[in-house]
């Protein structure tokens, strides 16, 4: 495993999403003392995560030696009205304690990020997942379709699966590969755990292209890869409204419901299609 680490880790987008600011980041996180602080670090890394940090020497944000620019994230990874209040409060900043003292996984502490703040949809895994990450990073691995593909391709398994198949269990699941992988570190350090991953999500972004190849020619040959219309995108948008399932998994319920099929990009990208779909029928 070691070999393979060393090849795939190189190949890690870190000019889209720069190892510095990310690890800077994580480790004030572990000794912050107060509720304002926390939740800015978590807010500059989730523009990280989206790939909107930018070294800039004329940059407002400070973090280590260097300066940077935050470009908008898309706006279902963070969104200023919605998210700053409770990520800068303190009854998050006393769970976030709570986190940070975890030496053992904790399944439940991915859904109190929907039961608890209201921050995501019930149903949503990649940010919560990403938000426990940054503050207990050993315990917690980031999590997205790229690693998972990356997982069940080295354990020979089927990686022909849409983003909203994966649910808390399949989380469950990749946190003990993960951690069985990172066994081979004696006493993992954040640079470790980050090594592991660059190389995971490296190699199950090289695999996207195989199972997209397989997806887009089997819609071809049974004609349903449907572009949806005005009443789709109604029906999705007035879905949203006072549901906690994550958009996704509304998409694929109004998808199912009409018999149409969408392409796998309204499942991995859902927020940026709606988006554009409420830009469009608010004019």
């Amino acid at each position: 495993m070691k070999f393979f680490v060393e090849a795939w880790s190189t190949k890690f987008q870190s000019d889209k999403y720069p190892l510095d600011f990310y690890r800077t980041n994580i480790e004030e996180i572990q000794t912050a003392d107060t509720q304002d602080r926390v939740g800015e670090l978590i807010i500059n890394l989730l523009h990280w995560k989206d790939g909107k940090v930018r070294v800039d020497v004329n940059g407002s944000t400070q973090v280590g030696d260097k300066t940077y620019t935050l470009l908008p994230t898309k706006p279902n990874t963070y969104n200023e009205k919605k998210h700053k209040e409770i990520l800068t409060s303190a009854a998050f900043y006393d769970w976030v304690k709570e986190v940070r003292a975890l030496s053992s996984f904790d399944s439940d502490k991915v859904t109190d990020i929907a039961e608890k703040f209201q921050l995501y949809g019930k149903d949503t895994l990649v940010i919560p997942t990403f938000i426990l990450h940054v503050i207990n990073p050993v315990i917690f691995p980031l999590y997205d379709q790229h690693v998972e593909r990356a997982k069940r391709a080295l354990l020979a398994e089927d990686i022909s699966f849409k983003s909203v198949e994966l649910d808390i269990n399949s989380y469950i699941g990749y946190q003990v590969f993960f951690s069985r992988l990172l066994e081979d570190f004696s006493d993992p350090t954040l640079h470790d755990v980050k090594k592991l991953d660059n190389a995971l999500w490296s190699f199950g972004k090289s695999l996207k292209s195989k199972t997209v190849k397989k997806y887009k020619v089997k819609s071809r040959s049974i004609k349903t890869n449907y572009v949806p219309n005005e009443i789709f995108k109604l029906e999705v948008l007035k879905r949203l409204n006072g549901t906690d399932k994550s958009q996704a998994v509304v998409m694929k319920e109004v998808a199912d419901e009409q018999n149409v099929v969408l392409s796998s990009s309204y499942y991995d990208y859902p927020g940026s299609h709606i988006y554009r779909w409420r830009k469009q029928l608010s004019r």
